[in-house]
């Protein structure tokens, strides 16, 4: 079950797809104040990844709550090689333990994540529990590999750190080449 609290007189969960994708929405009434943060109670998944969305509204007309608010999702213990996303409509960043956009602290008993919602009150957090070796990579070269800024020279490539960095490479190889 999932519970939502800090004094909240209402709150909505539902789940799909087989409990990949998790909505808990904090129901603020109208005129209360918003809490200066905002504690989501789940339970592990026994899927490989599962999002939570975690929102916040106000009043019967369900208005998104404007601004960042802190968030923070309990879960169960997870295992030290989970991966934690935090997704908004630009994607998904790595969480870390001190991260920018959040942090996660384990512990016996609870694992907590904490993150902010994005300007239109809401904030997606995937918890991937069964990691593969592309995933792996992937969190690697995002938490390890500092984000550089490269021109996609019109080709239409994204400017990633990868691309930049093979980039570089031919280009260093052709001039010893000649």
């Amino acid at each position: 079950d999932l519970t939502i609290a800090d004094g909240l007189k209402n709150a909505e969960t539902t789940s799909s797809a087989g409990g990949r994708s998790v909505s808990m929405l904090a129901v603020l009434e109208d005129g209360q104040e918003t809490p200066s943060k905002v504690r989501y109670y789940g339970e592990a998944s026994d899927t490989t990844s599962t999002t939570y969305r975690l929102g916040m509204v106000q009043g019967e007309q369900r208005q998104a709550v404007s601004g960042h608010q802190a968030v923070e999702l309990h879960l169960p213990p997870l295992p030290e090689d989970t991966l934690v996303y935090r997704v908004t409509d630009e994607g998904s960043q790595p969480i870390t333990a001190n991260a920018s956009i959040g942090g996660i602290t384990h512990s016996a008993n609870k694992t907590v994540i904490k993150t902010y919602t994005t300007t239109d009150g809401d904030v997606g957090v995937e918890v991937v529990y069964d990691p593969g070796i592309l995933e792996r990579v992937d969190w690697w070269v995002s938490t390890s590999v500092p984000d550089i800024s490269i021109p996609s020279f019109g080709f239409g490539m994204a400017s990633s750190p990868l691309v930049g960095g093979a980039l570089l490479v031919l280009a260093r190889r052709r001039r010893t080449l000649r």
